[in-house]
């Protein structure tokens, strides 16, 4: 039994420790993320120089994975492993592997995203500082906390989210019972870390709606219809992005079970395809997508090929996130499909860039949070609306492994 001063210390311990965290993770978010945007605009400028290499470069990657972390390659579900302690360690290597990776995917012309690095990081930071600091006076069940801290601190840092950040770590562990003390040590580390990202200067994206046309002075019937119509689309979109993205990584695993034939055959197949559609439109985060969906036009297919290439990019082994390509693919189809039925602009791209992502990671509290940060109050009752169209026709579908949390916090 352990004594009141005792829990006492290891509160101020573990206050102190997501605090570290987030310190730590918001300095690797903002070199992780600094880099990455001076990447996408050398890439930009000289496409048709690097494009060319991206099948060397996917070699490369999977060498480097095979060689020094084939453990890191199964990147977030090594998270959700230790959360269901069915692991005890994450690899320290995932860091320096899935940033350098990562940089090089966007570089030479890959669709991925960068979600995925800064919670891994994060969530790597968390693990190493429970090992780390693990004594008699912190629960084994502990090592849960640690790592949504850290994972809090990754996603709140890069995305500058930290109130989205912390409902994300919980909300995609599906926890249930949390203790509110619990709660305040995840935003803490998100927190710090998005101070951090702040404070250092890196860029955040957001638009306030509030600068447009407010959505609600064009209700009516017909459009509330719209509205719902466009809302069950995102749905079904995300969750396409999903089950495409799991099938065709594992129809590819069967079929060229080698890394490097997989990587050799289809990365070229990328290169090829990326160079002559778009001519690197669909490279990237799709950061110029969203751009031309809030401020200027985007075509009725650019959600599709944006889609396409990034499922096609992450399967064959290359590595990043999904979410920033996500954000842009229900940005550029809730542009085109506002367009053509007559919803005003800018809060449709709006919800259209939460929805995909909230589809697809089946995280539908996180996505009304992340409106609030991203666009602003005015479009928290919309966010709202589509959480709750979202969960009466939910389906156990997600990009993160669907596994309820063994550890009640």
């Amino acid at each position: 039994m352990r004594s009141v001063k005792m829990v006492k210390r290891a509160e101020i311990k573990i206050l102190g420790v997501s605090l570290l965290i987030g310190l730590v993770v918001g300095v690797l978010d903002y070199f992780f993320g600094s880099v990455l945007l001076k990447i996408g605009d050398l890439r930009t400028d000289y496409f048709k120089s690097l494009i060319g290499w991206l099948p060397i470069v996917g070699l490369v990657i999977v060498f480097a994975y095979q060689r020094f972390g084939k453990e890191a390659s199964k990147g977030m579900a090594l998270l959700f492993d230790v959360h269901q302690n069915e692991k005890q360690t994450i690899p320290i290597v995932l860091i320096p592997l899935i940033m350098v990776s990562t940089w090089l995917t966007h570089l030479f012309g890959g669709s991925a995203g960068r979600e995925g690095v800064a919670v891994q990081i994060g969530g790597t930071i968390g693990n190493k500082a429970y090992q780390w600091l693990s004594d008699e006076e912190l629960k084994p069940d502990m090592q849960q906390l640690f790592l949504m801290m850290g994972m809090a601190a990754g996603f709140g840092g890069l995305f500058q989210t930290p109130l989205a950040a912390t409902v994300f770590a919980f909300e995609v562990f599906r926890t249930e019972n949390i203790k509110l003390k619990k709660i305040i040590y995840v935003l803490i580390a998100s927190l710090t870390s998005d101070f951090v990202t702040s404070s250092l200067g890196l860029e955040k994206f957001n638009v306030l709606i509030g600068d447009g046309p407010v959505w609600w002075r064009s209700l009516s019937s017909l459009n509330v219809m719209k509205w719902l119509l466009m809302m069950v689309c995102l749905y079904v979109i995300g969750k396409l992005f999903a089950v495409f993205l799991k099938r065709f990584k594992g129809l590819l695993n069967r079929s060229l079970p080698n890394p490097y034939l997989k990587m050799t055959i289809l990365s070229i197949v990328l290169a090829i395809s990326i160079y002559f559609i778009g001519q690197g439109r669909y490279s990237g985060l799709g950061t110029n997508l969203i751009q031309d969906a809030f401020y200027q036009s985007v075509t009725s297919y650019d959600w599709l090929l944006k889609m396409v290439f990034t499922v096609l990019t992450l399967a064959i082994g290359f590595q990043g996130g999904e979410v920033t390509p996500l954000f842009s693919i229900g940005a550029s189809f809730s542009f085109a499909f506002a367009s053509f039925v007559g919803l005003p602009i800018l809060p449709a791209v709006a919800l259209g860039y939460i929805g995909v992502f909230s589809s697809a990671s089946h995280t539908f509290v996180t996505a009304i949070f992340l409106a609030y940060e991203v666009f602003g109050w005015q479009m928290v009752p919309l966010a709202l609306i589509q959480a709750v169209v979202f969960y009466l026709i939910k389906q156990e579908i997600s990009i993160y492994p669907m596994k309820a949390s063994k550890t009640q916090l």
